[in-house]
Order: C-alpha cells, then structure tokens, then sequence
C-alpha cells in the first residue's frame, strides 16, 4: 500500500489497483480525520473501512469514534488502547465511567459549561498534591488542560482518555442528574429490551384484550349467583385470564431484569418500590386485590 499524489494504492493478488481519493474526500468533511489517519498508517482499520468511516462522518454527522465503532472496524477496547499508547496515558473504559461515583469536590473543580464545551470530566482530585484527573476525548489538544489549571486553581491536571460519548454521558449524569445517561450506549442490552418488547407485541395479547380479560375475570369471581352454583357445584372458573396474567407478570419482570441488569446502580430499585408499595397499601387498608395491582403499577 503506497500514499502517492493524495491517493493510496492497494495491489491485491491479481494485480488490480484500488485507488480512492482521500485528500478530496477530506476535504468535505468537517469531522476530525487525525485519529483516522494514525490507524491507517498502523495497520487497524483498510481503506476502505477508513472511506466508509469519512462517508458517515460526512453524510450523517458522525464522530470518527462513534463511526469507526458502528462499522465494527475496532472494539472500543481496542481504539481506547490505541489512542491512550498514541499519547502515552491511561484510558478509561465506558463500563467504568459508567461505575464511578465523583464526590462533589471533584466536580466542583470543573465547571459544568467548561466540562460540557471541551468534552471533558473530571474522575479524581488529589488535594494534598494538588493534581486534577480528567478523561478527554483529545490528550492531544493541551489548550483546555491549560485552561482548566487557572479555572480549577490546581499544580497539574493530568488527562486520561475516554470514549466522546462516554464522557458526555458522564457530564450529563453527574451534573444533570440524568441516572440513564449510559443507557443509551450499551446497544446490546438496548437491542435486547428492543426483541423482547418484538416479542411481548407478537405472543402477548393487547393492552385491550387484557382489560377485558381482567373484567370478565372479576365478573365472574363477583356476580355468581345461587341458581349457578346449585346447578355446577363443581364447575371450577376459568384460568384463561389467570394464565394472560401471570405471562404479562412474567415479562414485566424480564423487561425489567433486562434494564436494570446494564445499569448496576439500578439493579434491585423496581423491586425495592414494590415492596414499599405493598407496605404502604397494607397499613392504609387496601384490600388484597388492590394490593396486588399496586405491586404490578410500582
């Protein structure tokens, strides 16, 4: 592979020529294009997956990380460690931003206009040796760092790199208090709430159908007269409706695991407002049935 007069030339085994123009390709897009030229010119990521990269970044908007990770081109992993041994840092993984609990000195060391224009968070302050950790999506641009030395009135602020996105997750959860912030990166459990909502709209009956089933149920456990009873003593009420409720039960619950399961911090909280639910109706009187239907509600 040869960079000749703006181009690269790729000679495959038949001796054809890929040529594609990069420099004009460059030059329409607005997106910062450095990170891809550094994988290129390493060997992690083809031509033609870096053409596609600057076509998204172009047509759709697209940060170069966010692109490079949706063509599946690197792992996050992968372009975390190649940009944190690029300038010689530590990175830091969406999973543990997602994890960390900033005290609020540290935040407070850092403005939330200045963290949100620069992309920038804080994740550790040492006050005895006066030195500032962020994560950033660019160790390479020293101008914020500088900045945020006099802004945040510290010796040293040393910069760790971090996935764009993240960080501003990140921002938005510690300052906004927005506790699902993170959701929306974690595509897997995303895609996976997205089959099992598919699946509760294909096998489970209508929100309608379920009311209805719900009414002809109480119907029949309360308008049962005498002459019935006499005559099919032995008739036992059908579990149609029972059956359709303890399925839509079931799937709350999986619907449910399914969320919190990507979100450790929430793990166990639709639970915990079932049971106060519950306590709550039990000291006011509500009756069983009602009870019930507040546990679900919660």
């Amino acid at each position: 592979m040869r960079f000749v007069a703006g181009r690269w030339t790729v000679h495959g085994t038949r001796q054809t020529t890929l040529r594609f123009d990069l420099m004009s390709t460059r030059s329409k897009t607005s997106g910062d294009t450095r990170l891809l030229d550094r994988l290129l010119d390493d060997g992690r990521i083809s031509p033609e997956q870096y053409e596609t990269v600057l076509r998204q970044v172009q047509q759709l908007q697209s940060e170069v990380f966010e692109a490079l990770l949706e063509i599946h081109a690197l792992s996050e992993a992968d372009l975390l460690k190649f940009l944190a041994g690029l300038h010689k840092t530590r990175f830091v993984t969406t999973e543990k931003l997602a994890k960390a609990d900033i005290n609020r000195p540290t935040l407070d060391k850092v403005p939330k206009k200045f963290a949100e224009a620069n992309v920038l968070f804080p994740v550790l302050f040492d006050g005895q040796a006066s030195v500032l950790s962020v994560v950033t999506a660019d160790p390479e641009d020293t101008q914020p760092i500088n900045e945020l030395k006099v802004v945040a009135g510290v010796r040293e602020v040393r910069a760790f790199v971090a996935r764009p996105a993240a960080i501003r997750a990140a921002i938005n959860k510690a300052y906004n208090g927005d506790i699902h912030a993170f959701a929306i990166l974690d595509k897997e459990a995303h895609e996976q709430f997205q089959s099992m909502l598919n699946v509760y709209e294909r096998n489970l009956v209508s929100e309608e159908t379920m009311a209805v089933a719900l009414v002809e149920t109480r119907s029949r456990d309360r308008v049962i007269s005498g002459d019935t009873l006499e005559r099919r003593p032995d008739k036992k009420p059908s579990s149609h409706a029972t059956t359709d409720s303890d399925a839509y039960l079931e799937t709350l619950n999986v619907l449910v695991t399914l969320l919190e399961n990507s979100r450790p911090d929430l793990r166990g909280h639709s639970a915990a407002v079932a049971r106060l639910t519950r306590k709550i109706g039990e000291r006011i009187g509500l009756a069983p049935a009602d009870l019930s239907s507040a546990g679900t509600t919660a």
